[in-house]
């Protein structure tokens, strides 16, 4: 079995997630990292506000994880037309 299981998600606001990373990046990040960072992704910790960027959603994951080993990230792609994943 994984490190989670379905009941520990049961409660989450992925809506609210969504919108408040979203909120966040628009914000606070997207000019910059679109100049800087531009085909790259980004994870958003919409309780910190917090950024992790990566070449790969994975990479973005595994810096926001060693940061948060709990926390739940809303993932973007810098200068897509938005995949918002959770």
């Amino acid at each position: 079995m994984g490190a989670y299981s379905n009941t520990q998600f049961a409660d989450i606001d992925v809506e609210g997630i969504a919108e408040r990373g979203l909120q966040i990046y628009n914000e606070k990040y997207k000019e910059e990292f679109e100049r800087k960072y531009f085909g790259q992704y980004v994870e958003i910790d919409p309780d910190t506000g917090k950024a992790y960027v990566g070449k790969t959603h994975l990479e973005a994951l595994q810096m926001a994880r060693k940061d948060a080993p709990n926390g739940i990230f809303l993932i973007l792609g810098i200068g897509f037309d938005n995949s918002i994943r959770i």
